[in-house]
């Protein structure tokens, strides 16, 4: 596949997200129950509940490498992942950069999250469900698109990525009004 065909399945891929995305966060929140936060104090903690979500697709990416190791005897040692070349990336070295990315995306989104939490409130604190959720749904995408074809990821990287982005344009915003 030429640098250009996968530029453009990579292009595709987020357009796709972002529309995905939006949809998402336009329906979403309102299917959340209530939030029944009336202090700040409050706020934080429905926020950090919802925090667990994210938290645990770095859960995941552990468990598939801790599965994948135990089950290799080539890899139990904590080595790296064999690879001829000119094969396909092994399934280890997938879940190893799954694991690195979704550290960064959750650090990023954490803080964004906590950032929002304190900006918002009532019903619109809804929107930080919604947004876990939507985590969850990218991270689960960007591995299995991994899996497929590492430009095939660009989906749920673009699902995790570009919300986060938003989170923090909107914050900024907030913070200089």
């Amino acid at each position: 596949m030429s640098f250009q065909s996968q530029r453009r399945r990579v292009l595709a891929g987020m357009a796709g997200a972002v529309l995905f995305a939006a949809l998402f966060l336009w329906l979403v929140p309102g299917l959340l129950p209530e939030p029944a936060a009336t202090s700040m104090g409050e706020q934080l903690t429905y926020a950090l509940r919802w925090e667990l979500l994210p938290g645990a697709t770095l859960l995941l990416g552990i468990a598939l490498i801790a599965r994948r190791r135990f089950f290799d005897e080539r890899i139990i040692e904590g080595g790296p992942a064999p690879q001829a070349p000119g094969e396909p990336l092994p399934a280890l070295e997938i879940d190893l950069r799954y694991l690195r990315n979704t550290l960064e995306q959750v650090a990023l989104a954490f803080v964004g999250h906590m950032a929002l939490a304190t900006l918002l409130n009532g019903d619109s604190l809804r929107v930080l469900g919604a947004l876990a959720i939507l985590f969850v749904i990218g991270r689960v995408t960007f591995r299995i698109g991994y899996a497929i074809s590492p430009v095939a990821r660009a989906f749920g990287f673009a699902a995790t990525f570009y919300p986060t982005i938003g989170v923090y344009l909107y914050c900024c915003w907030k913070l200089v009004r």
